[in-house]
């Protein structure tokens, strides 16, 4: 009898703090519903037809995740611009209720973390846990920037599809809607984002804890975590090969694009220190991790010893407490798994560090705190005063991560805020101050987004892009003499660079130039990059040609009876129709970039 009052008070405790945490992760959130689109939100929703239109279903498991508006085609996530199409059409394309879902679904995903704590720990333990990881200011970019709902969907799956493999554990047999019901949530969540792909991992390290242990994996007792996986290995199998089909371009951080897996490893054993550092303690945060922020290099130097170092303590650290305090081993194991898909060291990822990528591996940190919590009150309890010490601590450092969570928020409201914060947290981050210069140059304050090129030129001298992208705003403020001499730099790079050419093109011809405009224009025809375009320009140019007496063309052009416009109609006609067409470039440009230019520059945009 008291065996069932203590499950039932059990059962209770656990239904209030599964509350307490979705109300706490749900309401923590709730000023980011002033937020509207930012950053990769206006690519991806605001730009992207297929979201804009509420399509049938297949259209979206046969589309990138870019969509058409951009050219970018590394990424697969069919049930993200689902969920985001559904949301657009209830809004009538208003932020709000994006912001509204990815806040509910905050608040289910800190509700599922406590479950999936509560598996493994006593409920102080599991509390403690799921209020690490509701309250750190790490998971702001993934909740207030509305693409990071991939991040929350796939946490959501994979805590539903663990939860499930729990049960099925726990039970002698195992059943075959059980067995259906973990799979299919696993291929949800795939379709929400590929590095979902690692959930089998994670069961073999819950295995590791709390089943038979890695030494019994392959023995009878073993038959369901086996069948489990196995039928896991096959659906992700499955969507390997659709999303190969689909998604063929690659988005690899060029910085380290032709490095082997050596030399990727040692880059990210560098990086291993900031890692750690936004995992356990994210005071400063950063909308981009670029150099000169962080560098992408294969130097010996104290930051790989640092990197080392913590990799040998995290490692022993979990052999340690395999036997005496096994969520310990788990929370290590399952913060490594999650975060290898995007660690660049088997597979080349878009980034080297971001902070939503970091949103599944935290919660094995939070489980590997949460676990410590009862092995230091039990050490402290004799000494009664330095106990309630440490605990009001912790209590201080869990209300100051949500402190640091509510003022980090406002930073992703728009493109302004984002951009202007990016240049408070890296300001000797040059993509941080050409972005904001962008932003300038799109909403037509020239001045200040003049000074801002500058200063992400003198910052990075060698970035072609951020040089290329300057001089398209030149042209774009009539500033053409000084905008030709970069398009020419740009081209002895990158040849085959349309957005180039046609800007070079554009700068000849507004200052009369019309001579060097048709060799221009003839150089751009030799790459063979859009034909059509170009051959309309050539028309036009020879046509100005003849109409302000210049010899070169005349006799062709005479001869063959063609009429000439002294307006110059024509040509303003074609260059308006070439800038429409040249806009829908901008991501293309950047891979065409990234394989022409230096390996230590980098691309202005955020990977996928």
């Amino acid at each position: 009898m008291k065996a069932f009052v203590d499950a039932a008070e059990h059962r209770r405790v656990d239904s209030w703090l599964t509350a307490a945490c979705l109300a706490l992760g749900a309401g923590l959130y709730a000023t980011s519903l002033r937020n509207g689109f930012a950053f990769d939100d206006i690519p991806i929703i605001a730009n992207n037809p297929i979201v804009r239109e509420l399509e049938g279903l297949l259209r979206y498991f046969s589309s990138s995740y870019w969509g058409p508006s951009t050219s970018v085609e590394s990424a697969y996530r069919p049930m993200t611009l689902r969920v985001f199409a559904v949301q657009w059409m209830i809004g009538s394309g208003s932020p709000w209720p994006f912001h509204f879902v990815a806040t509910v679904l905050y608040g289910i995903c800190c509700a599922l973390a406590y479950g999936m704590a509560r598996s493994m720990l006593a409920p102080v333990g599991a509390a403690v846990a799921a209020l690490a990881f509701t309250v750190t200011p790490l998971h702001v970019e993934a909740v207030a920037n509305v693409v990071g709902q991939a991040e929350l969907w796939v946490f959501a799956w994979t805590a539903i599809a663990f939860l499930l493999y729990v049960e099925a554990r726990r039970e002698p047999t195992l059943r075959p809607m059980r067995l259906a019901a973990i799979v299919g949530a696993y291929a949800v969540s795939l379709t929400f984002k590929e590095h979902a792909i690692v959930l089998p991992a994670l069961l073999l390290a819950y295995e590791c804890g709390y089943g038979v242990g890695w030494r019994r994996l392959l023995r009878p007792e073993a038959t369901s975590a086996r069948v489990i996986v196995l039928a896991s290995g096959i659906a992700a199998a499955v969507f390997v090969a659709v999303r190969a089909e689909i998604s063929t371009g690659d988005s690899s951080q060029w910085d380290i694009r032709d490095f082997g897996v050596v030399e990727r490893s040692i880059v990210m054993l560098r990086l291993l220190p900031t890692i750690m550092r936004l995992l356990l303690w994210p005071a400063h945060l950063a909308a981009d991790y670029s150099p000169q922020f962080i560098s992408a290099t294969t130097d010996l130097d104290g930051a790989f010893a640092a990197g080392a170092a913590i990799l040998l303590g995290l490692v022993v650290g979990a052999w340690y407490a395999a036997r005496r305090a096994p969520a310990i081993t788990v929370g290590i194991l399952w913060a490594a798994i999650a975060w290898l898909p995007v660690s660049n060291i088997f597979f080349r990822s878009g980034v080297l560090i971001a902070e939503r990528t970091l949103f599944l591996p935290s919660f094995g940190i939070a489980l590997a705190l949460g676990a410590l919590t009862p092995a230091v009150l039990r050490l402290l309890a004799p000494l009664r005063v330095l106990r309630m010490t440490v605990v009001a601590v912790a209590g201080c450092v869990l209300v100051l991560g949500g402190a640091r969570t509510l003022e980090r928020i406002p930073a992703w409201e728009d493109n302004a805020a984002v951009f202007a914060q990016m240049t408070v947290d890296t300001p000797t981050n040059a993509r941080a101050w050409a972005a904001l210069a962008e932003y300038y140059n799109m909403v037509a304050r020239a001045e200040p987004a003049d000074s801002m090129y500058r200063k992400a030129m003198e910052l990075d001298p060698g970035h072609r892009l951020i040089e290329l992208n300057y001089g398209l705003f030149l042209q774009g403020v009539g500033r053409f003499d000084e905008a030709a001499p970069i398009f020419r730099r740009f081209l002895e790079v990158m040849p085959d660079a349309t957005s180039a050419h046609l800007g070079l093109v554009s700068c000849l011809l507004a200052t009369r130039q019309y001579s060097s405009a048709r060799l221009a224009i003839l150089d751009a025809q030799a790459q063979d990059i859009n034909y059509g375009l170009f051959r309309r320009l050539r028309r036009s140019t020879d046509s100005l040609l003849v109409a302000t007496d210049t010899i070169d063309a005349r006799n062709r052009w005479a001869r063959e009876g063609r009429p000439f416009d002294r307006s110059e109609r024509r040509f303003l006609l074609t260059m308006a129709r070439g800038r429409v067409w040249s806009a829908s470039l901008r991501r293309r440009l950047q891979e065409m970039q990234a394989t022409a230019v230096p390996d230590n520059q980098a691309s202005t945009g955020r990977a996928p």
